[in-house]
């Protein structure tokens, strides 16, 4: 099965060691799409994609970029260490994009142990003055 927007494969077959090293970075991209859009069928072997995206996140950081569904399974996951969730909220400021910021700043904090309770995916945009001057708190600590 291919995504709808990538010539990027949808491995189904079983987990993701049955492949060749060689095909396994494609298909943990496809895995990658079909869990941030709702398609759990691959779920079944959630947990060796889940490590190979952990060991490789480098990789996939431009699919986070992209694609909303994308950033927030991989927070939700918590795949994301904070080398590449930093270089994702580095990039999320020069866009401007105060939605994403916020999604990473929290699960920077949640993960750190500074945050309360558990992280919440629904994150109103403040309005940009408040929502530098947090983000700039943030960058200090």
């Amino acid at each position: 099965m291919f995504h709808m927007n990538s010539p990027e494969l949808i491995y189904l077959g079983g987990p993701l060691s049955d492949l060749p090293r060689k095909l396994q970075g494609r298909a943990a991209r496809g895995f990658l799409y079909a869990m941030g859009h709702g398609l759990e069928e691959a779920g079944q072997w959630k947990e060796g994609y889940l490590a190979y995206l952990r060991d490789h996140i480098g990789e996939f950081l431009k699919e986070a970029e992209e694609d909303r569904s994308v950033l927030l399974f991989l927070i939700r996951e918590e795949v994301l260490d904070k080398g590449p969730a930093g270089r994702l909220l580095d990039l999320f400021d020069r866009k401007g994009d105060t939605e994403a910021k916020a999604l990473l700043l929290q699960y920077i904090r949640d993960r750190s142990g500074g945050g309360p309770g558990p992280l919440s995916l629904q994150v109103s945009p403040l309005p940009e003055s408040r929502n530098r001057a947090r983000y700039v708190e943030e960058r200090k600590r």
